[in-house]
């Protein structure tokens, strides 16, 4: 099998999660915190921030690196797992809810749009949107 990030940037539709993962330095705790779960936003899930609001993240990186953070749950959550449970703990200690509607599966009301990426370090589940965090302390 192959990394996680790996198959996100051969996919050709996570460009901006993973450049953006290499900005903060996530890619490098990633690769020392196996296994996890990366609840990963398109490209054109980023495409839909307000005009000049993903410039402005970017130019943030504190800011960036705790929205990212808010992506990823250490441990290897398949949906099955998922499903049976009312929220799982991000990277920040972060509650990120969980909710199953007939078969749509979402965190934080946001939907998983594919599922069960599985790589030798984790696994990926694809949004639609791009979960926002909370309000900096």
């Amino acid at each position: 099998m192959t990394k996680v990030l790996d198959i996100a940037l051969a996919d050709g539709r996570f460009y901006t999660l993973v450049d953006a993962l290499r900005a903060t330095g996530l890619d490098t705790t990633l690769a020392q915190s196996t296994p996890y779960t990366l609840f990963a936003p398109t490209d054109d899930a980023f495409a839909g921030f307000a005009p000049g609001g993903l410039a402005a993240l970017t130019g943030d990186l504190a800011g960036l690196t705790r929205l990212l953070r808010k992506h990823v749950v250490p441990g290897a959550w398949l949906s099955t797992q998922l499903a049976t449970v009312l929220s799982v703990t991000t990277f920040d200690q972060q509650p990120l809810g969980v909710s199953v509607d007939e078969d749509r599966l979402a965190v934080d009301g946001v939907r998983l749009i594919m599922r069960d990426i599985e790589g030798d370090d984790g696994v990926m589940h694809v949004l639609d949107r791009v979960l926002t965090p909370p309000p900096a302390p």
